[in-house]
């Protein structure tokens, strides 16, 4: 027998983007116009060359080698080209000699080391330079002396240093396998640091134009995977019991700006900011003031007063919300603002359960998230102005109504204190358990589908999102928002619940 292997793999491949649209409008219209018009895609290329190389000694010690070099056209030709290389190391230690008079139930024991390198280059085309736009209404001149003209000015400002974003990932892994592999288990560390992330420059908003892309920020995300399986097959019954979770943490080494943070996100006008990046803490988390609940009585409101006597408050009333003095300067202002909650879920966690018996079949996935909190920005703030929803039902209507949400104002922002002020009051636990999948099905004796020179015939009964276990109020816990607005819930579209129904048939 061969004690050594390996293969060697190498290639290239090119990527072209550029989609024509055109279009015809054939509307029957009085003037009988028709008119036809198109427009381009995204125009973008990227190139690539790769090659790997993998090596085993024995099934005991393996090593593969990638390297990859990647041209993308969304970055001057000065930044276009990267290289992103990995290597990933294997021991099997069951094969060792010292291993030979392990216990009968050991059946695999494995190290697993790699390191990585790759990049992103998900931007808008042209991103580096300055591109162009007409507008129909440019205003030149000065003072009463004014026209207004069609012309042309810059999209937004040029970056030409824009680069690669480029994720180096560290993981230490080991898998193990127990009585015939009926038991099986992994267990994973990362450390993943993302240099230059792209995002939109922080610059001073009397630029007068849109932000430019910049690499602008450094990242470090860690923790530890696992995965656990048990698969019997008894007779004519079998089954399997898997789970698997994950814990991540998540910090922003460096934001890239002067000040080290930024705010993002203002929701409806009068929340103000509801989002931050800050050197140190997750990317991102909500922004906005501590509470400590809602005035029951005008009494209380009056003597929620400073150091000095003086009202922190001078305008809240029975029903408003109560702001905390976080630095103790005695007044209730922006300063006051903090770190309320984050959308990224420490834990995430899935069950696969299967069972099987002659004909019958039943499989089910559970999918949770635990430790991230959503920022319910559906609650509008000016909600005397619209359809309002059935939560104000339960609002403050007089003392002990209500220590959450506030009185009704006929103001948009809450009236003079101001209630709909970016709070505490709109975070909540975003925990939650959802059974993603349920399927049913039932195999057809062979004896009977022979017959009509089918091979195979399963009929089954599927639902998709069927139950989901959570404190949470709204639509759905399984907040689509992502980015700076990771954990903010804006109304998007729940998922569906599905219930459908089919034949697989194999001739």
């Amino acid at each position: 027998a061969y004690s050594h292997g390996g293969d060697y793999v190498s290639g290239t491949s090119y990527q072209i983007r550029n989609v024509e649209q055109p279009w015809i409008d054939a509307t029957d219209q009085d003037s009988n116009m028709r008119s036809a018009s198109g427009s381009p895609e995204p125009y973008s290329r990227l190139a690539s060359y790769f090659a790997r190389l993998s090596y085993n000694y024995r099934e005991r010690y393996m090593v593969e080698i990638t390297m990859r070099r990647d041209g993308s056209s969304n970055f001057s030709p000065a930044n276009k080209w990267a290289n992103f290389p990995s290597v990933s190391v294997g021991w099997n230690l069951t094969n060792e000699p010292f291993m030979a008079d392990r216990p009968l139930w050991l059946d695999r024991t494995k190290v697993r080391v790699s390191y990585g390198v790759n990049g992103n280059q998900n931007i808008g085309s042209f991103a580096y330079t300055s591109m162009m736009q007409g507008i129909a209404g440019y205003m030149l001149g000065v003072d009463t002396m004014t026209a207004i003209a069609p012309g042309i000015i810059p999209r937004a400002y040029s970056n030409a240093d824009l680069k690669w974003e480029e994720s180096s990932q560290f993981d230490l892994g080991a898998d193990v396998g127990l009585w015939h592999n009926q038991l099986s288990l992994s267990l994973d560390y990362y450390d993943k640091r993302t240099n230059g992330m792209l995002m939109t420059m922080s610059l001073p908003a009397y630029i007068g134009n849109n932000l430019p892309w910049g690499n602008v920020g450094n990242m470090k995300n860690s923790g530890f995977e696992f995965d656990i399986t048990w698969k019997q097959q008894l007779g004519d019954f079998g089954y399997s019991i898997g789970a698997n979770g994950s814990y991540n943490k998540n910090v922003l080494l460096k934001l890239g700006n002067e000040t080290g943070y930024q705010n993002y996100d203002s929701v409806h006008g009068t929340l103000g900011t509801i989002s931050r990046a800050e050197n140190g803490e997750p990317f991102p988390f909500f922004w906005g003031y501590k509470t400590d609940g809602v005035f029951q009585s005008d009494i209380e409101a009056m003597a929620y007063v400073n150091e000095n006597g003086e009202r922190l408050q001078p305008d809240a009333v029975a029903g408003d919300v109560k702001y905390v003095d976080v630095n103790k300067d005695g007044v209730i202002d922006d300063a006051d603002r903090v770190k309320i909650g984050k959308g990224m879920p420490d834990w995430t966690f899935g069950v696969n359960l299967s069972v099987s018996w002659k004909g019958l079949d039943l499989s089910a996935n559970l999918y949770s998230a635990l430790g991230g909190d959503i920022f319910d920005a559906t609650r509008r703030a000016d909600y005397p102005l619209v359809n309002m929803q059935t939560y104000v039902l339960d609002r403050w209507r007089g003392p002990g109504t209500s220590n959450r949400l506030p009185r009704l104002t006929a103001e948009a922002d809450g009236g003079k204190n101001q209630n709909w002020r970016s709070s505490d009051l709109m975070v909540y636990d975003g925990s939650f358990l959802r059974l993603r999948n349920l399927t049913l099905g039932y195999t057809l004796p062979e004896s009977w589908t022979r017959k009509a020179l089918i091979s195979k015939l399963r009929i089954y009964l599927n639902a998709e999102n069927l139950l989901t276990f959570t404190s949470y109020h709204g639509m759905d816990p399984e907040i689509s928002s992502g980015g700076t607005s990771l954990g903010i819930d804006k109304g998007v579209y729940p998922q569906a619940k599905t219930l459908s129904a089919g034949i697989n048939v194999t001739f």
